[in-house]
């Protein structure tokens, strides 16, 4: 049995219950949401593909945490947690946490945010193997967010994201 939200509900509860629950506790400083969250599920019986997929979101929550100790005051934070969530390939947490910053912003601003939600929305197609939808968002995504390239954080680099669409049998 293979961990896959898109096919899979309980899948998606989890994955949509536990990516909620990591963002509410980056938002609030504490693990605490998280935490009540991931021992809700652990208390069933799960697959084990299941349990990996907790546990490598457990593994991601506690590098965030301990990288946000006093570092990361202010606006930087948002930016910091955003590389953190994506260089974990937390894309669908990071999805979540964008999708908070998105509402929070105008103008182009609003637009290049909007662009990174829907290339992490590609790229989670693409860990479940979904090449073709995969593709589909990443054209618009990688168009939109060359037309908002000014507007993007710094750590985002459209050429490593290009290259990720142009091999999507590379692993993500």
């Amino acid at each position: 049995m293979r961990f896959d939200p898109f096919e899979n509900r309980p899948d998606r509860d989890l994955r949509n219950d536990l990516g909620s629950a990591l963002c509410k506790s980056i938002e609030s400083g504490t693990t605490d949401r998280f935490v009540q969250a991931r021992a809700g599920y652990l208390k069933k019986d799960l697959s084990p593909e299941r349990r990996a997929y907790i546990e490598k979101r457990t593994t991601a929550l506690e590098k965030i945490f301990k990288l946000m100790e006093d570092r990361m005051p202010g606006p930087e934070k948002t930016d910091q947690v955003s590389w953190l969530l994506w260089k974990e390939g937390l894309y669908f947490e990071f999805h979540e946490w964008m999708e908070t910053q998105w509402r929070l912003a105008n103008g182009p601003r609003k637009k290049a945010f909007q662009a990174l939600i829907l290339i992490a929305v590609a790229c989670e197609h693409l860990q479940y193997r979904r090449v073709e939808p995969a593709k589909k968002l990443a054209r618009k995504a990688l168009e939109r967010l060359g037309r908002y390239s000014d507007d993007l954080p710094a750590w985002v680099d459209l050429k490593d994201l290009t290259d990720m669409f142009n091999h999507p049998d590379r692993p993500v």
